[in-house]
């Protein structure tokens, strides 16, 4: 054979083993990026349920904070309103207003 004809099918050879080398790499690689992005989606979707989980127990706080809650939760538990007004205690130490 002539030397022109085997260089010519050493370099389709060579040619075609980098075509499918460059093609496994990049399915693999393909491969690994969908790989994270569908667990990067899992723990978007999870930080989404877990903040909607904070917002409701900080409405859940603000509402047990109210007074309008307390003052009802005292006259269930027995509490009275207050109806005597409450003693003011003099302080023996003169105190100077404009």
């Amino acid at each position: 054979m002539n030397r022109q004809t085997i260089r010519f099918k050493r370099m389709t050879i060579f040619a075609f083993v980098v075509f499918a080398v460059s093609v496994c790499l990049q399915i693999f690689v393909s491969n690994r990026i969908a790989v994270k992005g569908n667990k990067m989606l899992t723990l978007l979707q999870k930080e989404a349920a877990l903040e909607e989980g904070i917002a409701a127990i900080k409405l859940e706080g603000a509402r047990y904070s109210s007074l309008i809650y307390i003052e009802t939760s005292a006259r269930r538990l027995g509490f009275l309103d207050l109806k005597d007004n409450v003693g003011v205690i003099s302080s023996p130490v003169a105190v100077v207003t404009n």
